[in-house]
């Protein structure tokens, strides 16, 4: 289920100046926050772990960039269709890799905020989320942040495609469609994995641009809302300039998103909102 509330803070972290766009909120703030330049030095190990948390995030747009430009190609005919095929089904599978690889800089970032850059859990982050529902574990953790890492229940779906794709052979088809990027997971025991309805083409073929908008939008409001507690916890709030991290896929994922975020998405709420008299 696609969560609205995560959704819209990673797209609203994509801002834009003139013809520039760029990320910008609290997860830049931490990191220029973090740079020894600007005062008394952080932790070593808080300054690594936002490091890579930047590193695996421009890595993962790169490839969708990537994507979206063998799209562009294939459309203005200078990629064939066969070439599209597999081209694209190496860039989502490795999406799903470098995806995955992200989170798991994060578990290390929210270990390290906690001053227990080694706590063995802290590698993972889904080892991080099975040890964060114990009780003294969420103490340990503080219920602001421990309650960020359970409620990022989309890692679930994210985490099942990318294992299966590397340790199952499940096998990953991508589709020529010239005017959106399709694709398609086998699975061995013809158990295809399940998706959000909001996100499919057809019963068997997901819009792996809703998809990604899906995936990197929530995933980037998770981080936004991590490093906002991470900065107020340890006082680093203001301590620098205004952050900007710019990307050419950027605008991209962002109009990716405004698509997604324009449908009514399961989880959302029915009701009309109330009026006053």
């Amino acid at each position: 289920m696609i969560d609205r509330k995560y959704l819209r803070a990673g797209i609203d972290a994509i801002q834009q100046d003139g013809e520039r766009s760029f990320l910008s909120g609290a997860y830049m703030e931490l990191y220029i926050a973090s740079l020894p330049v600007l005062g008394p030095p952080v932790p070593p190990e808080l300054s690594f772990t936002i490091a890579e948390v930047a590193h695996y995030l421009r890595d993962t747009l790169t490839i969708l960039w990537r994507i979206n430009w063998e799209k562009e190609m294939a459309r203005a005919h200078h990629l064939s269709e066969e070439g599209w095929m597999y081209f694209g089904a190496s860039d989502v599978i490795g999406f799903h890799v470098t995806l995955r690889a992200l989170y798991n800089a994060l578990a290390r970032l929210i270990a390290a905020s906690i001053g227990d850059p080694g706590m063995k859990p802290g590698k993972s982050f889904q080892r991080l989320r099975q040890w964060a529902t114990q009780p003294d574990h969420a103490q340990r953790l503080g219920q602001d942040l421990a309650g960020e890492i359970m409620a990022a229940h989309w890692f679930g779906s994210l985490r099942g495609v990318r294992d299966g794709l590397l340790y199952t052979a499940d096998h990953l088809m991508v589709f020529p469609q010239l005017d959106r990027i399709g694709f398609l997971i086998h699975r061995r025991e013809f158990k295809n994995p399940r998706f959000d309805e909001a996100l499919m083409v057809n019963e068997n073929i997901v819009d792996f641009e809703l998809y990604a908008a899906a995936q990197m939008g929530q995933g980037i409001g998770l981080i936004e809302r991590v490093c906002r507690i991470i900065l107020t916890r340890t006082g680093l709030t203001g301590r620098g300039p205004e952050g900007r991290s710019g990307h050419p896929p950027l605008p991209v994922l962002r109009a990716w998103g405004e698509r997604l975020l324009s449908q009514e998405l399961p989880g959302d709420d029915p009701s009309p909102p109330a009026t006053g008299r």
